[in-house]
């Protein structure tokens, strides 16, 4: 009753034709465009005929308003359905999450308790530790008065240490004074030993030069023993001849004496 046999839409400004079927205002304007020639529009339904308004303009027709009321609680009760499944699948949601709260409750009270029940070991075992610790305070407290007479004891080498740094620390610039003097020294040591290793290295120099002369002067002079022995030997020779000649000179003479 409230859909449109036209357009099959919900009607809008339903109105009646003379046979008393119902349309929507668009539809019958749009159905008197098309048998606008003829001037005579038949019924879509009922094939009865009625005559075409002036301009094609329905809005005179009578409205149908028990249709319009059908078609506005029709929507009325399509939004209110849309909103019923709504809250409905919102309360199933809802029930969902209460179930998985009551789930998750029920777990965190079972953990709950479990850790309860943890914390109370624990607590336990903290107070025996608790104890424990003060025991160990009181050894604490005995042992920090021994240490402390040890610190004293410890202060005293303390200062003592101190002193004999400083005497330490006096040797040590005197030591240094003396280190900056022998480098000092070691310094000009080092530049006569570089002079020494000059002169040294002229000297070779020097030496050499007077050996190899003296080695060729030397082989000069071999040479001239050599040719002195070689002249004495000839000498020998002419002498020892001279020497026989002398002999046999005075054999010859010596019948005559």
């Amino acid at each position: 009753m409230t859909e449109c046999t036209l357009c099959t839409e919900p009607m809008t400004s339903p109105k009646f034709l003379p046979c008393f079927h119902c349309f929507c205002r668009k539809c019958l304007e749009k159905l008197c465009g098309v048998h606008e020639e003829n001037g005579i529009v038949p019924c879509p339904l009922c094939r009865s005929t009625f005559d075409i308004p002036t301009k094609s303009d329905c809005r005179r027709l009578p409205s149908n308003v028990y249709a319009e009321e059908l078609v506005r609680v029709s929507g009325i009760v399509r939004e209110a359905n849309k909103k019923h499944l709504l809250v409905q699948d919102e309360l199933e949601a809802a029930k969902n999450r209460l179930t998985a709260s009551e789930a998750e409750a029920a777990e965190e009270k079972c953990r709950r308790e479990t850790d309860l029940a943890d914390t109370r070991s624990r607590l336990e075992d903290r107070c025996s530790q608790v104890e424990e610790l003060k025991r160990n305070l009181l050894d604490a407290e005995s042992r920090e008065a021994i240490l402390r007479e040890r610190q004293r004891g410890a202060l005293e080498q303390l200062r003592a240490m101190e002193m004999s740094y400083a005497e330490a620390k006096k040797e040590s610039e005197s030591f240094g004074n003396a280190k900056t003097e022998a480098e000092a020294c070691l310094a000009v040591a080092k530049e006569s030993y570089e002079k020494l290793s000059v002169q040294l290295q002229q000297a070779r120099r020097e030496t050499s030069e007077r050996t190899s002369s003296m080695q060729s002067e030397l082989g000069k002079s071999q040479q001239e023993v050599e040719s002195l022995k070689g002249r004495l030997a000839t000498t020998a020779d002419r002498l020892r001849y001279v020497s026989a000649l002398s002999g046999k000179f005075i054999h010859l003479l010596c019948p005559v004496l």
